[in-house]
């Protein structure tokens, strides 16, 4: 049996012959093998201004009320993070409840906690807009409001309606984009 360890050993070795281990790689090549470029150093960008911008409209979206659960992500954000947000798997950092206020009011509300959260680093929060339960018609007031608002902000990856623990279709979980943390 020990002659079948060394021929692999041998083998090995003869496979292995025309590589050089890492540490003597030069740099262009250890830039290679991480999949950067071989050119220089890529710039980077200057930080943008952590101040989200002001909701551009208070305009209600053309259609019907919202009645049933919403979802909007933004391109890019992956499949298994959606998948978590939906399910209320992300830690809720900060909740803010509108209810009792009218549409100014609230977003103004909004646009204050979400910039306070940006800036604190939370990754989700739990924004309250109502089922509007006992509004005229039956149906929420500030809810298409706020998925407007929140489609809208720089700082909002992607929004999705609560577990039932959490409010169900009268609130929505929201991820942001926070320049403090890691994503993983």
């Amino acid at each position: 049996m020990i002659a079948g360890r060394d021929e692999d050993l041998a083998f090995f070795r003869k496979a292995m012959s025309g590589v050089d281990p890492l540490h003597e790689r030069s740099r262009d090549a250890k830039a290679l093998h991480r999949g950067a470029s071989s050119g220089p150093a890529p710039k980077q960008r200057p930080a943008r201004s952590v101040a989200p911008p002001a909701p551009q409209s208070a305009a209600i979206p053309d259609g019907p009320p919202i009645h049933g659960p919403v979802l909007h992500v933004r391109p890019g954000l992956q499949r298994q993070v959606v998948r978590k947000l939906k399910r209320g798997g992300f830690a809720v950092e900060g909740s803010l409840d509108l209810h009792g206020l009218d549409k100014t009011g609230a977003g103004k509300a909004l646009e204050r906690f979400l910039h306070d959260c940006v800036l604190d680093g939370c990754r989700c929060v739990l924004v309250i807009h109502g089922k509007g339960n006992r509004s005229a018609g039956g149906h929420g007031v500030l809810k298409p409001y706020t998925v407007n608002w929140l489609k809208q902000h720089a700082s909002v990856l992607g929004f999705c309606s609560t577990q039932p623990r959490d409010g169900g279709t009268g609130s929505v979980y929201v991820l942001l984009r926070s320049p403090a943390r890691s994503w993983r």
